[in-house]
């Protein structure tokens, strides 16, 4: 999340970006923080999370389950675990809330990404083009909201897989 910094210091005032831990807690992203902090934006690592609708903040959490609820507030997600191997973060939860997302390159385990990929619901971007791909995103709030607008329409269109799932797996029981 290198870019964060960078970001922050050239956003506009109303953007707000949420980031997830890039490799969990730790020194690392403590330090990452703090150079946030140094550039005049503020940041927050762990609980409560501040209110901040039209604050400008970079938001990056090193806690584990408040992503979801903070996704809602965010203009853009950036899927901090996607840029380590280690198979990507689930981005069904921002496209829940029609958040344009920022992906690494490590999706592995989300096949369908590919299709959020081709249909501009999402961006893959890694190294010094992530902060481009971010300052594209703010100096175009369309665009931004085109994205978000593109991955609710794919989460809709691919909701509900577990109820299908359930419905297979009944109707294999009553055959047996």
């Amino acid at each position: 999340m290198s870019a964060a910094p960078y970001v922050a210091d050239n956003s506009p005032i109303t953007s707000r970006i949420t980031t997830s831990p890039e490799g969990g807690q730790g020194e690392h992203q403590n330090g990452r923080i703090g150079e946030t902090e140094n550039r005049g934006k503020i940041c927050c690592s762990g609980s409560p999370i501040p209110r901040f609708a039209d604050s400008g903040l970079v938001v990056i959490l090193d806690v584990i389950g408040e992503l979801s609820a903070l996704y809602g507030a965010a203009d853009i997600a950036v899927l901090g675990g996607s840029f380590i191997e280690h198979g990507g973060q689930n981005p069904l939860e921002p496209a829940f809330w029609g958040k344009a997302i920022v992906c690494g390159p490590h999706m592995e385990n989300f096949p369908f990404m590919d299709e959020f990929y081709s249909c501009r619901g999402a961006v893959r971007a890694e190294g010094p083009r992530l902060y481009n791909v971010l300052k594209e995103l703010l100096d175009s709030p369309e665009q931004m909201r085109s994205m978000g607008s593109i991955a609710k329409k794919l989460y809709e269109k691919n909701a509900g897989a577990t109820d299908r799932a359930m419905e297979l797996i009944e109707d294999y029981l009553v055959k047996m």
